[in-house]
């Protein structure tokens, strides 16, 4: 923690409440990128190139989110990481290599984003992978890393972070929790991600209609980008992403296994939206897995919210997903009862870098990270 003692970030939960809009100025910039351990060099890495790719795929699949007991691992499929990495915005992208090896041992990656802070816009980097390979986590490596991507930000004038972790760091505006939703009861007994309980019985309650029957849901195609881009930015969380017509086009662009857009449209009216994107959970001791659909951005007008995510349940049970998790962030909470929505045991923490919110309740947030 001593390394956070010395960042723009509330150290306290009284702190965190008397903190308010930016933190710091950047002054001082430096052009030249932080100075690593000995025979460590930084390296930029191009999406574009299939071996990078495969390189970032590597490490993340190897090293990066796991339970404590480092029995079960996320696996980000390489379309996904070119979906998640490639934005229209700005991305940057750190990794640091060894001399002599040409692997990966770290990566941190960040996309500028407006997000709504109350009242306020204010651009600010997302980071959603910030990942060292395990024989090098006592190397000192991730705060070269933070500190690297902070300064590449500053010099595009990015001077706000925000992120999420697990890990409880100074100070969290909030704190999340999952909740998951059963699609295929058998793979998930088989997973041993729920408990073991009567198969035909979870069968029989979790079980769905076959198709959506909303009139007028049907994918999103790129001419609709304007429209859902307004229903999206007409939420009102304290802590809200703020869409441009570019980044619906982009995000939400259906790709297979990767991620899924729906509209109801009536009348040549956008109404409502959903989506949800997919990662696949690796079981190391079983060497099973399983698909996992995550609910993404949503907004809604003339269907109920109940309504929109039971059809996002259909969709994702459609393409064969296990499980649809969610936080209890927006207006989830709302829903979780009566589409049998199960508690997780996992928590999520919510973090802005170089600014002051104050705390958040899970329904103020409005902004996902993958």
């Amino acid at each position: 923690m001593t390394f956070w003692k010395n960042q723009p970030v509330p150290q306290t939960r009284n702190e965190l409440e008397e903190t308010n809009g930016l933190i710091r100025e950047a002054v001082n910039i430096s052009k030249n990128p932080c100075k690593l351990p000995v025979g460590m060099y930084w390296v930029s890495l191009d999406l574009t190139n299939e071996t990078t790719l495969n390189e970032i795929y590597i490490l993340l699949k190897n090293n990066y989110v796991a339970d404590a007991n480092e029995t079960v691992r996320f696996d980000y499929s390489k379309d996904f990481l070119k979906w998640a990495l490639s934005s229209p915005n700005l991305t940057l992208i750190c990794g640091i290599k060894q001399f002599g090896n040409s692997n990966l041992i770290s990566i941190i990656t960040g996309t500028q984003e407006i997000t709504k802070c109350k009242d306020v816009h204010v651009k600010v980097l997302a980071i959603n992978f910030l990942c060292v390979h395990k024989n090098f986590r006592l190397h000192g490596i991730t705060p070269l890393m933070i500190q690297e991507i902070t300064r590449q930000a500053n010099l595009h004038n990015i001077l706000v972070a925000t992120y999420t972790s697990g890990t409880f760091l100074p100070t969290p505006i909030c704190t999340t929790k999952y909740w998951h939703r059963t699609l295929n009861s058998k793979n998930l007994l088989d997973f041993d991600f729920i408990p073991k309980l009567n198969l035909q019985e979870l069968i029989k309650k979790m079980k769905l209609p076959s198709k959506v029957s909303t009139n007028g849901w049907r994918s999103i195609q790129i001419t609709d980008s304007k429209q859902v881009c307004e229903l999206l930015n007409k939420s009102k969380y304290k802590l809200q992403r703020i869409f441009e017509t570019q980044d619906i086009e982009y995000l939400f662009k259906n790709i297979p296994k990767v991620i899924s857009s729906y509209v109801v449209e009536n009348n040549g009216i956008i109404t409502d939206f959903g989506s949800f994107y997919q990662v696949s959970l690796h079981n190391l001791n079983k060497q099973n897995i399983i698909s996992i659909s995550y609910c993404y951005y949503y907004a809604h007008t003339t269907i109920s919210l109940e309504t929109l995510i039971q059809n996002l349940l259909i969709e994702s049970n459609n393409q064969k997903c296990d499980v649809f998790n969610c936080l209890d962030i927006m207006d989830n909470v709302s829903f979780f009862e009566n589409l049998k929505f199960d508690i997780g045991t996992g928590n999520l923490n919510y973090y802005l870098y170089n600014y002051g919110l104050g705390k958040c309740n899970p329904n103020d947030v409005g902004v996902i990270f993958l």
